[in-house]
């Protein structure tokens, strides 16, 4: 057995671990790694997870939405295509994301608020005046869009309570639960 040189024996243990470093991501392939596009522009990933939000299957336009002035935010869905014209039922909660919610097999991203709370109001409002088209069938691209309205002069005292959705998937033809997106975050602000 031939014995390793140190200098070979440090190149060998550096290469063995480089499978540890992360590589660059560019999701949206401009050319730009993404953490650098979030780090000059934190906007681009509203829920703080590290990814782009137009990488996600949920994305949104926008953070927060200002109580006095009022706003819409929307919820951009976009998923494989082989779920066309699957039914989409968007929920939200004001009690945070982990541990998430089980249903089945599928781990739903947001808390129940419980009785009265938000996430039974989208359950069992869907459409609302505050939720438009929350329940609805995803396009022949993989496509949906949500849009989530904030009043103008909306209650003061909701300033930094942040609202989540998610998206739950039911495909045809018996729509079965079939799939979950991550969650989108939209902090009310004075």
């Amino acid at each position: 057995m031939r014995a390793v040189r140190p200098c070979t024996a440090i190149l060998l243990a550096a290469l063995s671990l480089s499978w540890l470093a992360a590589p660059a991501l560019d999701c949206d392939s401009n050319g730009v790694d993404d953490a650098l596009q979030i780090q000059g522009a934190a906007y681009l990933d509203c829920n703080g997870n590290g990814l782009l939000d137009l990488c996600e299957n949920l994305s949104v336009d926008r953070g927060s939405i200002s109580l006095s002035a009022g706003g819409v935010q929307e919820l951009s869905i976009h998923i494989n295509p082989g779920f066309a014209s699957s039914l989409y039922w968007t929920l939200g909660t004001t009690a945070g994301t982990s541990p998430g919610t089980q249903v089945d097999f599928l781990n739903i991203p947001l808390n129940d608020d419980g009785k009265g709370g938000y996430m039974q109001y989208t359950i069992g409002n869907p459409n609302s005046q505050y939720l438009q088209f929350s329940r609805n069938f995803i396009s022949q691209g993989g496509r949906g869009l949500v849009y989530f309205t904030v009043p103008a002069g909306t209650e003061p005292a909701l300033a930094g309570v942040v609202i989540h959705h998610a998206v739950v998937v039911f495909a045809p033809p018996s729509y079965d639960l079939a799939g979950v997106t991550n969650y989108v975050s939209c902090e009310l602000v004075p």
